[in-house]
């Protein structure tokens, strides 16, 4: 019996953690767009907007992109801009030769802010080494957010909270609670 209760108080004196969590979104879970993402022109972008509460630390993130692109874009000077929060962070280049691809690439985790984050997603495509016409048919880039996944690992700051850094918790960005009771 006192080894039971011995036991107890044990458990009772373990500081409190919260334990660190993964999980795999698709890109369409964060905005209200088609699931394929059309890319048209010698320039095009998407900035999708990824919320992170201010008392969660991201411990890794691992975007992986569904791409096709038109085989008439050169080599050479055709490819997609990966950035994040205005860092650039991954550059895919089109190859006529394999129109579709699957690219990962590792977010950094120093580069994740409290709020939302930027994700955007921007082209520069040619289909001629000399001027081309910026709205020709055959410049076009199609991602694929339905496929495309963002896998993150998750740890909740380890601090004593106050109250009014509760609402980390609550954020109707990371969150949707509409009546809370502590």
């Amino acid at each position: 019996m006192i080894k039971k209760y011995l036991m107890f108080i044990v458990c009772l004196c373990m500081p409190f953690t919260l334990a660190a969590q993964t999980d795999t979104y698709r890109l369409t879970d964060f905005f209200g767009g088609e699931s394929t993402v059309r890319l048209q022109g010698k320039s095009a972008s998407i900035d999708i907007p990824i919320p992170l509460s201010s008392v969660t630390d991201v411990d890794s993130a691992l975007l992986t992109l569904e791409v096709v692109s038109s085989q008439a874009l050169i080599k050479k000077r055709s490819q997609l801009y990966v950035r994040f929060n205005n860092a650039t962070i991954g550059q895919i280049a089109f190859d006529p030769d394999r129109p579709s691809l699957v690219s990962e690439i590792a977010i950094p985790t120093s580069l994740w802010r409290a709020g939302f984050n930027s994700l955007t997603l921007a082209v520069s495509q040619h289909y001629a080494e000399q001027c081309v016409d910026g709205s020709a048919p055959e410049l076009w880039s199609e991602i694929n957010a339905y496929n495309s996944t963002l896998k993150i690992a998750t740890s909740v700051n380890e601090k004593r909270f106050t109250l009014d850094e509760l609402s980390g918790f609550f954020n109707p960005g990371t969150v949707s609670y509409t009546h809370l009771t502590l």
